[in-house]
């Protein structure tokens, strides 16, 4: 139940709140962790003693035992076990008080261990089944079917990826800024499942049923982490299906590349779908050929123009130029590149190369 390293723990957290040497000594009497280094692996008779009798047994100036010195050995219990004997080295009047305070300090650290591990144990059955699902590779459907039924996840309501990406130009400092807040928004639409893909990417499963005030929750939370995190929502799919979901997560994800916007819901996309779908180094590529003859002002106001609907009065006004020098900025800029920004051809290749970048 107690490794060699809580042991240490153990004997190490007690002699810094009494001044003594203490032993850790199991159930065979043999010392397991000490403070006193040479006596670890050594065998101790009384502390074999007061583990076979149950009883706290205190060794005097004058007595003679294998393996044991003056002080108190105190056996301590958990779940009605015996987890080890606490020796403490010194005259029993003067260590005598310290007996019931080691038996505290033992079972305080065992339990938080115990409240550790199974943390643990929780989050790395959640990762595992998160990523199971999402990938599509369910080796062991039984084991999936009873987490979900001890998590009370249903496995038959529809449901959807959620992806959560880090943006901070410090990964530590971002991931540490946004992993509490994102537990409390996970907290907050009631999701179970989620999980963290090292370095940057958290990963939940949202319930389908309620989608609406989801999204109205994520929407806000994305706007008021701006500059943290982006964030996208992929379609309702069977739990067993989850991997399309996560696919269209992805590409959902991929969309908000160049923009400033910083969540995406993959149901209101349209020519986004096409964008996310392309991989970064070649919607990268693609930009830099269509774009490589430009200057940032000529991509700035390209990308106004658009905005503005091909509108000429309104890109002047938006822009605070006259009709006449838009009108020579847009034929230089067809000239340099061959593409006409007013040819509706030409403009979607402007459009998905602004896009794209």
């Amino acid at each position: 139940m107690v490794n060699k390293q809580l042991a240490q723990q153990i004997v190490n957290t007690v002699r810094d709140i009494c001044g003594h040497d203490i032993n850790f000594i199991n159930r065979r009497g043999i010392i397991f962790a000490s403070t006193n280094k040479a006596r670890i692996g050594s065998f101790h008779e009384i502390g074999k003693k007061a583990a076979d009798t149950r009883t706290t047994i205190e060794v005097g100036a004058g007595d003679a035992y294998k393996g044991t010195s003056q002080g108190v050995n105190i056996p301590v219990y958990h779940n009605g076990a015996l987890l080890a004997v606490i020796g403490i080295s010194g005259s029993p009047d003067e260590v005598r008080k310290y007996a019931h305070l080691a038996e505290k300090i033992t079972l305080l650290l065992v339990r938080e261990q115990e409240l550790n591990t199974a943390a643990r144990t929780l989050t790395e059955k959640k990762t595992y089944i998160v990523e199971t699902l999402i990938k599509g590779n369910i080796e062991n459907p039984d084991y999936i079917f009873d987490s979900l039924r001890d998590m009370k996840i249903s496995e038959k309501t529809r449901k959807r990826v959620l992806i959560v990406r880090i943006v901070s130009n410090s990964e530590t400092a971002g991931v540490s800024a946004a992993e509490p807040k994102l537990y409390r928004l996970f907290e907050g639409l009631g999701m179970e499942l989620f999980s963290f893909e090292f370095p940057d990417t958290f990963v939940g499963i949202l319930e389908d049923e309620g989608i609406d005030k989801s999204k109205e929750t994520l929407a806000a939370f994305a706007a008021e982490n701006s500059t943290l995190l982006k964030m996208a929502v992929g379609q309702d799919r069977s739990i067993y299906q989850l991997d399309d979901s996560w696919r269209s997560a992805q590409t959902a994800l991929n969309s908000l590349t160049g923009t400033e916007t910083n969540f995406a819901f993959y149901d209101d996309l349209l020519f986004e779908i096409v964008i996310g779908s392309i991989d970064r180094d070649n919607r990268e590529q693609f930009a830099r050929k269509v774009l490589r003859q430009l200057s940032d002002e000529e991509i700035a106001l390209l990308q106004v123009y658009y905005d503005e609907g091909q509108s000429l009065a309104r890109t002047c006004e938006a822009c605070s130029i006259h009709k006449n020098t838009l009108q020579y900025k847009l034929d230089r800029i067809a000239r340099n590149t061959g593409l006409n920004p007013r040819h509706f051809k030409d403009a979607v290749v402007f459009y998905l190369a602004l896009h794209m970048r």
